[in-house]
């Protein structure tokens, strides 16, 4: 019985992995790294709140942690008053630096589309039984977010599901 060598089948993984491989200047491009930042910002809706965040932006996508924190005061739509703080990690594309790679060009600033995950901790008025034992939840946190630089400073408004929605405030570059 004759063996097969494997020797072939190597040769041609290696080869194919390598053709898919960019160029070395063209990683760079694509996976550069930008400066990290700090993101400090007011949130609403629901109520009112603040978010901090520490961002390693790279040339196509981000890595990122933030913390949120907002409260609904008893006079809201509900009439109940909660609070809740979450902490959450993920990342984002950045869709108009990958257009700007691509055509040459483009608009400034950032489109930067994401995911954030991680738990949170939630207090509401008047809790029930079983309220008091769901206070801990997982923040599940789709977001879209533009940043732009005016004047010497880079400013960012951030649409997200999770509470607080709206969010606006400064990158400070670290």
């Amino acid at each position: 019985m004759r063996s097969l060598s494997t020797k072939p089948l190597v040769t041609a993984v290696a080869f194919l992995a390598a053709m898919a491989l960019p160029p070395p200047s063209a990683q760079a491009q694509f996976f550069g790294r930008e400066a990290t930042a700090v993101q400090l910002g007011v949130a609403a809706e629901p109520g009112v709140g603040v978010q901090a965040g520490y961002m390693q932006p790279r040339t196509v996508f981000t890595v990122e942690a933030a913390l949120y924190a907002d409260v609904q005061a008893p006079f809201s739509e509900a009439g109940e008053r909660r609070f809740q703080a979450a902490g959450a990690v993920g990342g984002a594309l950045r869709a108009l630096e990958i257009v700007r790679i691509v055509t040459g060009g483009g608009p400034s600033g950032n489109l930067d589309v994401g995911l954030r995950t991680g738990p949170g901790l939630g207090f509401e008025g008047n809790e029930t039984v079983g309220e008091k034992n769901q206070r801990f939840r997982l923040l599940l946190d789709p977001f879209v977010r533009y940043v732009r630089r005016i004047g010497g400073v880079r400013l960012f408004g951030e649409l997200g599901l999770a509470r607080p929605r709206l969010r606006a405030g400064v990158w400070l570059g670290l």
